[in-house]
């Protein structure tokens, strides 16, 4: 190991590893409408732009996905989503899921109330159907 390579914890034969942004949007009143580009989102002069590295969004508009194509815990957690508007519809999913939702923990539950943007009073009706 060169110090180089010592000082920086970092040696010509080793791999980054990629980060990938995802952007994901569960807004339900209207289509995502804002930029997909990193540039779309800079005021940038066209001198910097040699400097500045665009990229595209990775966007991810949950209304729109097949939840079924997922085998994780998105499957059932993207599903909820599609009933969000309905409270009746949201209750009949959760316990036909019930093994699934009778696992989860803490963490996950407050997600899942994040997601569908619930609080207060329905979200300890979920918690219970939980």
């Amino acid at each position: 190991m060169s110090s180089a390579e010592f000082v920086s914890q970092y040696r010509a034969c080793d791999k980054l590893t990629p980060v990938i942004t995802l952007v994901l949007y569960y807004g339900y009143k209207e289509e995502w409408n804002g930029p997909v580009q990193l540039y779309d989102m800079l005021e940038l002069p066209e001198e910097l732009k040699s400097f500045v590295p665009d990229y595209k969004l990775n966007l991810v508009e949950l209304d729109k996905i097949d939840n079924k194509k997922f085998v994780t815990d998105l499957q059932v957690m993207f599903g909820m989503l599609k009933y969000r508007k309905d409270k009746k519809s949201l209750a009949r999913y959760m316990n036909e899921h019930r093994d699934y939702f009778a696992k989860v923990d803490g963490a996950t539950f407050d997600a899942g109330l994040s997601l569908l943007s619930f609080s207060g009073a329905l979200a300890k009706k979920l918690e219970r159907l939980w």
